[in-house]
């Protein structure tokens, strides 16, 4: 296929998988006088793998044209050579100024050190940053660059972030309490998270005095438990344990917060509870199965299970067949939480859930916990879901048979490599095929034969991206007997993929969203 045709594809309107192949070729080919088509033509996730293969040619031209799209390529796909290349490109960054973006600002941070710090402190002054970003900013730098920072840096650093020191931390929570007026509730926040990470005794009556004023910060609240419970004083636990009939009773201090709130501060009393090996710790935390969406929040919500003993391992088992959904969703995180192998049965069982409302909710949860689980018995189960459509089904079934890639799946895999929607392959069930190999190979030329058209076209597509070479010989067959112009056109373009020198590593991984 000449140059010609293959930019008419790509000047296409929503002519998604075919154009995806189009950059591909393009990019194998370092044809670097295509940039501006592509970025002009494509959304920009989808020519990042293009630019990539153009090596050092196409990050040089880029940099003329973006220099932001620049950094975001190389933040995807880092090549082994550009790191000195931008290096040499100051104009880089003098024009790049936006730290906002958390995969770039990371890759920028860590690859280019004290080089980066004109263009951090311009950011800094100009803009007005979100103080979790900040914050993420200095992780990083702690990371890759040695204090001591520039003075105008560390300037602006402090003037939007609470230090480290904790005798500080605890001189802005008592201006709050005292009631003076803060300019970034987030600070508080902030300076709490640093008395529990440093476990700060000094600060225990400081932290109730917050959860006893009761002044309706839910946040601040939860993170002023959440420090307590790391601190783990002994004076903690009864102080703790007298908060949470309060809590039930809805008085003071929590008779200020809506249900929503209360909820979450129930939770981070529970799992407070189980940091400190408190008795009464697994009935809390079992207390809380019913608001799988706090659970679901972070890993630190159901770390709570992971701290109790085996013996909580029987109550959420039984949990498993409430009559309640939200109650089985919040048992089948607490129990992927534990990696517990004895789930594996219950939960394979729950892949045949029905309930009128809550039916794909559930079985989604169940999927993942058995793709993190890992337990291959699961893998068949979950295959024969591979039909359900439904959004919460269909992702989590197929983000776990990526971990429970077997043989025995790979036919059922070959038939549903038909996409969805404006996609012509299921690039999640090509993710999976992938991680098969060479056994993938012959149940997907067989679905060249399919008699449906769009199966042949995934087919043809799902084989150049394989690189199946054996497959040469039916592509170019079908790239001239083929009837149908779309499945011809993606068989033509099959071949000119396959034609092109294979990159130096396989892709392993195929989606462009």
């Amino acid at each position: 296929m000449d140059d010609e045709a293959l930019l008419e594809i790509l000047s296409r309107e929503h002519d998604y998988d075919h154009q995806w192949l189009v950059a591909a070729i393009l990019g194998a080919r370092g044809d670097v006088e295509t940039i501006p088509l592509l970025l002009e033509k494509m959304p920009s996730e989808y020519a990042i793998r293009a630019l990539r293969l153009m090596g050092e040619q196409g990050i040089e031209a880029l940099l003329e044209l973006s220099p932001v799209f620049t950094l975001r390529t190389f933040a995807a796909f880092p090549h082994p050579r550009a790191v000195n290349l931008l290096k040499r490109h100051h104009a880089f960054f003098q024009r790049f100024g936006d730290f906002r973006d958390r995969d770039s600002r990371t890759v920028l941070l860590k690859q280019f050190g004290v080089e980066v710090f004109p263009a951090l402190t311009n950011f800094l002054r100009e803009t007005k940053s979100h103080v979790y970003d900040l914050r993420e900013i200095v992780t990083v730098l702690r990371e890759v660059v040695p204090l001591p920072w520039p003075a105008e840096l560390m300037q602006l650093l402090n003037k939007h972030l609470p230090p480290d020191d904790p005798a500080e931390c605890r001189a802005a929570i008592r201006h709050y309490l005292d009631g003076v007026e803060t300019e970034d509730d987030d600070l508080l926040w902030l300076a709490a998270d640093v008395l529990g990470r440093q476990k700060d005794h000094e600060a225990i009556p400081l932290l109730f005095e917050v959860l006893e004023m009761g002044k309706g910060d839910a946040l601040l609240a939860k993170q002023a438990i959440w420090a307590l419970g790391e601190i783990g004083d002994s004076e903690v636990l009864p102080r703790l344990r007298a908060l949470q009939p309060r809590w039930k009773e809805r008085v003071p201090p929590f008779d200020q917060l809506n249900r929503e709130d209360r909820v979450g501060v129930q939770v981070e009393l529970a799992l407070a509870l189980a940091k400190l090996k408190a008795p009464e710790a697994q009935d809390a935390m079992l207390e809380c199965l019913p608001y799988y969406d706090d659970l679901d929040w972070g890993a630190s919500s159901t770390e709570g299970f992971v701290l109790l003993g085996p013996e909580v391992v029987e109550p959420l088992l039984k949990a498993l067949k409430s009559k309640k959904p939200t109650l089985i969703i919040g048992a089948v995180l607490a129990l992927q939480a534990r990696k517990e192998p004895m789930a594996v049965e219950p939960l394979i069982r729950l892949l045949s859930y029905r309930h009128k409302t809550w039916e794909d909710g559930v079985i989604g949860y169940v999927a993942a916990a058995l793709g993190a689980l890992g337990d291959m018995r699961a893998a068949v189960p979950l295959a024969a879901l591979l039909d359900d459509m439904r959004w919460g089904i269909k992702w989590s079934v197929r983000q776990a048979l990526v971990t429970l890639a077997i043989p025995e799946i790979v036919e059922p895999l070959a038939e549903h490599t038909t996409g969805t929607d404006a996609w012509v392959v299921d690039y999640d069930i090509l993710q999976v095929l992938a991680k098969l190999g060479e056994v993938a190979h012959e149940p997907l030329r067989h679905q060249l034969r399919s008699e449906n058209a769009s199966t042949r076209q995934a087919a043809a597509l799902a084989l150049a991206w394989l690189r199946v070479e054996t497959a040469r010989d039916e592509l170019t067959q079908l790239a001239t007997t083929e009837e149908d112009s779309e499945v011809r056109e993606a068989a033509t373009l099959a071949v000119a993929y396959l034609s092109q020198p294979p990159p130096a590593a396989l892709e392993t991984r195929f989606s462009p969203y």
